[in-house]
């Protein structure tokens, strides 16, 4: 029997085939297609992209069959994408809505939904309240006819086009960089090397055939995954080494002397580089997680910081200009390029940036230093159960009960899914727990890495004493 579907914030999520299966994706496309028909959408064009997942492709194919069934205009992804080009081709085609089947960066075990609206940006709350609203009204209809309101779509070249817009390649070329990069068997694939090499510019790719389990680890830009990177920059005498991760939304960065930097350190360069290439400063939209130095940054360029969630009723006037940066989520989202979270972009403006400095990053990072203190933050995934968080939760909103991370909290601010604690000197600790997925997230933010992995280890602590 189908477990029920329950949409989290960002989507749907789940382990393969223990509740994310054919069944489940068929009634979640027949929801769609039923939403769009009580709408009254005219003649509605959806474009459906996949990851490189187990079965993800077999998933989107499905989703489609029961779209097209419906009488709704598909483009279907030729191959694997990354889901900022999901958003990408949301938007450049006009369509109603994107649907992106991925995991992002959980587990190989665990695969899922996720959706763009018109202008490429996450659905809102509302839209998930809505969707749901729609399910199990009536049986998926699967149908193999129809094939005429099927597109089999290919946006790399257009995608490429849009880079060439907005990165001097012609500075990078003439500087000489050797680039390497990890797609760590993710969606980015083999794009970076090709893409690099038709402009002059050499490129070395890592891990960039699919692999539906990632190789037994997290796809994401954690350090044991990085390792390999490290070594390989440093044996090739690479300029830079840039880690993927499963669906391209997030980057990692090595340095040509194999060391992992911190993403408040490269994010900070990149909107350092972002700025003087385009000669002003957008509106930077930020979340729970964003660098707490990302304020005293943006000021020192005379721009403002809005709150991402505070700005969604805003979002007709950011599409028109689309002057905004989201900054958050260890991500960064350009408006004015794409409207997701797009690992390639970031990497490209951080070589440019690399190859204005002459490749002197020491110099850039005392440059950056100078201006604000950037300091890091850490992440871990742990698995524990609802009781377990509900008690733990319950034990942070309660001030009075001592906790071995914060011998002082400034302020909690408690959302649906997570809690954040600012402790003392600007140092915050973020717990996200998903139920679907029976998972903890701990961020932790401090100064420097040694005191954020005392933080971050103080955590962990805590909460296994009642696993």
């Amino acid at each position: 029997m189908s477990i029920l579907i329950a949409f989290g914030p960002d989507g749907w999520y789940g382990v393969i085939s223990d509740g994310i299966d054919f069944e489940n994706m068929g009634i979640v496309a027949q929801a769609i297609a039923d939403m769009l028909r009580e709408q009254k959408t005219d003649h509605p064009l959806l474009a459906v992209g996949y990851d490189t997942r187990f079965l993800s492709r077999e998933y989107a194919w499905h989703i489609q069959k029961v779209l097209v069934g419906n009488g709704i205009r598909v483009l279907f992804h030729r191959f694997p994408v990354t889901t900022s080009i999901l958003s990408y081709s949301t938007k450049r085609f006009n369509c109603d809505l994107g649907i992106m089947v991925t995991g992002g960066g959980r587990p190989a075990r665990y695969s899922g939904l996720t959706f763009r609206d018109a202008a490429g940006l996450p659905v809102s709350q509302k839209w998930m309240n809505q969707l749901f609203q729609f399910l199990y009204r009536r049986y998926p209809r699967a149908i193999d006819g129809n094939r005429h309101l099927l597109e089999v779509i290919d946006v790399t070249q257009d995608y490429a086009r849009l880079m060439d817009e907005y990165i001097d390649f012609d500075l990078i070329r003439s500087k000489k960089p050797v680039v390497i990069y990890d797609a760590h068997y993710g969606s980015t694939g083999d794009f970076m090397v090709s893409f690099l090499k038709e402009r002059g510019i050499n490129c070395l790719g890592l891990r960039t055939k699919p692999n539906p389990g990632f190789n037994g680890s997290l796809p994401q830009p954690i350090d044991r995954n990085m390792s390999v990177l490290s070594r390989i920059v440093v044996k090739r005498n690479g300029t830079v080494g840039f880690f993927f991760n499963g669906d391209g939304s997030r980057l990692g960065v090595v340095d040509m002397k194999g060391n992992i930097l911190d993403f408040c350190r490269f994010s900070s360069m990149i909107f350092e580089e972002w700025v003087a290439s385009q000669g002003m400063i957008d509106i930077i939209l930020t979340g729970p997680t964003t660098p707490s130095m990302v304020n005293i940054l943006v000021g020192h360029y005379g721009g403002k910081c809005e709150r991402w969630f505070d700005t969604m009723n805003k979002l007709n006037k950011l599409q028109s200009d689309n002057k905004w940066i989201r900054w958050e989520e260890f991500s960064m989202a350009f408006g004015r390029v794409l409207p997701d979270f797009d690992a390639t972009f970031q990497s490209l403006i951080l070589l440019q940036g690399l190859c204005r400095w002459d490749f002197d990053l020491e110099a850039w990072m005392k440059s950056t230093d100078n201006m604000v203190n950037v300091g890091c933050m850490e992440e871990k995934h742990m698995a524990i159960n609802d009781e377990l968080w509900n008690k733990k939760k319950k034990w942070i909103l309660d001030a009075s009960i001592p906790l071995p991370f914060a011998k002082s909290i400034n302020f909690i601010e408690e959302d649906t899914d997570k809690i954040k604690a600012e402790l003392i000197n600007g140092k915050w600790v973020i717990l996200r727990y998903s139920g679907i997925e029976s998972t903890l997230q701990i961020v932790v933010e401090s100064t420097n890495n040694q005191d954020a992995t005392l933080i971050m280890n103080d955590v962990v602590d805590w909460v296994r004493k009642d696993i």
